[in-house]
């Protein structure tokens, strides 16, 4: 009994569908997250009595730090979607080249 030699070509079993991001930048989510934890930071603040009372006084610091990285993560993502609105950065992210391609490859 003979092996066929012809290699059979390797399928994998999951592919992922080719589907743009919808918010390639994570504003949208940021911006609802520090949302969110602005909210509970004023929550925090308000009760801020009774939650020292129960020793949970902890809540309005894990709320104002939220709401710091927020900030921080909403202005990087504020700046990527303005870089790419002016052409300077590509969807995935690389630095587009002096050619105007993505990593400076030329288009022939």
């Amino acid at each position: 009994m003979s092996v066929p030699q012809t290699p059979t070509p390797h399928q994998p079993l999951m592919v992922q569908a080719p589907v743009r991001a919808l918010d390639p930048d994570g504003a949208a989510v940021i911006t609802g997250g520090t949302a969110g934890f602005a909210i509970a930071s004023l929550a925090c603040w308000v009760g801020w009595e009774d939650l020292a009372a129960r020793g949970d006084g902890w809540y309005l610091g894990v709320a104002l730090t939220g709401l710091g990285l927020g900030v921080v993560a909403g202005l990087f993502a504020w700046t990527r979607s303005h870089q790419r609105r002016r052409g300077a950065v590509t969807a995935d992210g690389e630095p587009q080249g002096e050619t105007g391609t993505a990593r400076g490859e030329s288009v022939e």
